[in-house]
């Protein structure tokens, strides 16, 4: 079933199990998966961590590219012979996207993914860098001539 994760708990002739990560046995069956994509987060011991912000334009993108490498420089849990990075990533409609980018041990990939996002907002909000939520500028023709 797409959008499934989890661990394969078992295998027989039509169905495969997958043990979810909130403890949900999700029963699928094998044609599914023959005819599918599976990506198998787990098979090796460290994964790309990918965390995506977005910051006002009228904020200054160095700025924020210091206090994002600042987080990431002191996450203890980054693997250090591996590529870091921090870098625009896109320019959205509502924000200039920053992406950190770095790699960690798989079983550590979740926690760190979530201290390092938590960490974040608090390294923005103290440096003033504000992250935008998407706006609509509406603009209404009263008719009146």
């Amino acid at each position: 079933e797409k959008g499934n994760e989890g661990t394969v708990s078992a295998i027989d002739v039509f169905y495969t199990q997958i043990l979810t990560f909130d403890n949900k046995v999700v029963v699928i069956p094998n044609g599914t998966l023959v005819n599918g994509c599976i990506t198998n987060y787990t098979r090796c011991d460290k994964r790309r961590l990918d965390i995506s912000v977005g910051i006002a334009y009228e904020e200054d993108i160095r700025t924020a590219k210091k206090v994002l490498e600042e987080v990431l420089s002191k996450e203890k849990c980054v693997l250090p012979e591996e590529d870091k990075r921090v870098f625009v990533d896109a320019l959205g409609d509502s924000a200039v996207v920053m992406n950190v980018r770095c790699w960690v041990k798989t079983e550590n990939y979740w926690e760190v993914k979530w201290r390092m996002t938590e960490e974040i907002k608090y390294a923005l909000d103290e440096a003033g860098i504000r992250i935008p939520f998407p706006q609509m500028d509406v603009h209404v023709d009263s008719g009146v001539k």
